[in-house]
């Protein structure tokens, strides 16, 4: 009725029946094919859109089966088409189209020269073809031989690393072949997976230039060594937090103390014999002992003010610890049974995480008397206190090497450093000369005491909603810093020894 209340206004008079039937029937038509606004002009037919017909053909080697996914212009959503197979596309205007494939496997590319088309007028039933060529793949053979005791039960995995593909395969058992297949191209293999008791010459990153169609052998010769058992907090659904012991290898979790209390900060003797750790089953907490298998606990400090953290000498007679009193954070020693307390720190910062040099005449701890909290190191009396670490981020849990000539301890690492939501905890380690090495994330380093691994309380950081990271316990791990003496450009997490909130590992020497 719109259309007939514009027709009788433009033509000013009045309308007979007949007039007004013939005035519908060219209104109900131009309705169905298109009505133009100039009454003067005749009556418009919208353009007949063309169809696209594109046919995709695949050969070579090793063809992608999956198929890929074909877009035409960005204005429509892609669609799924065989590796041998056609897709039609209805309603094409006049224009130029770039045709795209995506979702091919990395041994497979198109043929150049047939992406674009051109839609010169309407109405036309056109059609193109494009063409994918794959090349075979090549294999690289990884074959393990294992000596020596506890060996690894569960296998390892090894990983192939290149630029168009990374893949990985399992192999099963300590002696085996696992064949891992990818295009040709130069990779990086690497054995993952290998338990902290056992070791090779050469484990990887290996690298390797791959051949279409050809099988490549590695092989790698791993010795293993009884297993050693390492101390470690868990914190159970009650909350309450437990010292366990767990072997080298990752197997036989055992409890030592099942009890209400909070028990943490597991440190072996020097001969292994015994246990130090902190506790609040008295009220405040306190330095106690036991036995390794956990039997006759004996509390070591005074219930006077909150003391944890222990640390034993190299030659087992003395336990280094921290405790607040007076109102002050400070590093004290005594000797083993409890006795002859001294305090080596009087500085009002917090003083903490005392750890001994390997020859028992130093002492390096955290402290944060110059602002943040950095590593010091000073004589096992006290003396000649020197700041060892300048860093905007904090620095803690000191940990020296076997040797004595390297410090591990727990720094930050940040997206964005001037921004703390962005930082998670990181491992270094500082030598006696250099900046110090990242060597990888986690908490609370112990070096192993052949000084080729770091236990760590492993952690994981997710990246999320404005850079922010949420960072949780991923459970105890192995870090490997070192190849040759070296520091190593990526160092690995070797492995994973449990899971869980499991914290503060530290080996039996």
């Amino acid at each position: 009725m719109v259309q007939l209340r514009a027709y009788a206004s433009r033509h000013s008079q009045r309308l007979t029946a007949a007039r007004l039937i013939a005035c519908v029937r060219v209104c109900f038509i131009a309705l169905l094919v298109g009505c133009s606004d100039d009454p003067s002009s005749p009556l418009q037919t919208p353009p007949q859109r063309s169809t696209l017909r594109i046919t995709v053909s695949t050969s070579g080697a090793d063809v992608d089966t999956d198929g890929y996914f074909l877009s035409i212009d960005q204005s429509r959503e892609p669609v799924q088409v065989g590796s041998n197979g056609s897709v039609t596309f209805y309603g094409v205007g006049v224009g130029a189209y770039h045709l795209t494939l995506t979702g091919l496997a990395p041994n497979c590319v198109m043929d150049p020269g047939s992406t674009e088309v051109a839609v010169l007028s309407p109405g036309l039933d056109m059609s193109a073809e494009l063409h994918v060529t794959c090349s075979a793949f090549g294999a690289v053979q990884v074959t393990v031989a294992t000596t020596g005791d506890d060996r690894d039960g569960n296998g390892y995995a090894v990983a192939v690393n290149g630029p168009a593909m990374s893949s990985s395969a399992d192999i099963p058992t300590s002696d085996a072949t696992g064949v891992v297949r990818v295009p040709a191209g130069h990779y990086t293999v690497q054995l993952r997976g290998v338990a902290a008791n056992c070791d090779g010459a050469d484990l990887g990153p290996r690298e390797l230039d791959v051949v279409s169609g050809e099988t490549h052998t590695l092989d790698f010769a791993i010795v293993c060594t009884p297993a050693r058992r390492l101390a470690f907090v868990v914190t159970d659904n009650s909350a309450n937090t437990r010292i366990y012991t767990v072997r080298s290898d990752g197997t036989g979790p055992l409890p030592l103390i099942n009890s209400d209390a909070n028990d943490t900060d597991p440190a072996w003797s020097p001969d292994g014999s015994k246990i130090a750790f902190t506790s609040d089953r008295d009220g405040p907490r306190a330095i106690y002992v036991m036995n390794e298998d956990g039997s006759n606990v004996k509390r070591l400090t005074p219930l006077t003010g909150d003391s944890f953290r222990p640390a034993w000498s190299p030659d087992g007679s003395r336990i280094a610890f921290v405790s607040v009193r007076d109102a002050n954070t400070d590093v004290y020693v005594m000797k083993a049974d409890g006795t002859g307390e001294q305090r080596l720190t009087t500085h009002l910062a917090l003083d903490s995480d005392p750890a001994w040099s390997p020859d028992g005449a130093r002492i390096a701890f955290a402290s944060e008397r110059d602002g943040n909290a950095e590593i010091y190191v000073m004589n096992a009396d006290g003396s000649s206190v020197t700041r060892l670490t300048i860093n905007s981020m904090e620095d803690r849990h000191p940990a020296w090497s076997p040797d004595g000539t390297r410090l591990a301890f727990r720094g930050s690492q940040c997206s964005n450093p001037s921004d703390t939501s962005t930082c998670y905890p990181t491992i270094f380690v500082v030598g006696p000369s250099g900046p110090p090495v990242m060597v990888g994330t986690g908490d609370d380093p112990a070096w192993s005491p052949d000084g080729r691994q770091i236990a760590v309380t492993g952690v994981s950081c997710d990246d999320y909603y404005y850079y922010d990271y949420v960072c949780s316990i991923r459970g105890l791990g192995i870090l490997v810093p070192f190849t040759n003496g070296q520091p190593g450009s990526q160092p690995a997490w070797d492995p994973e020894l449990t899971s869980g909130q499991h914290t503060q590992p530290r080996w039996r020497p």
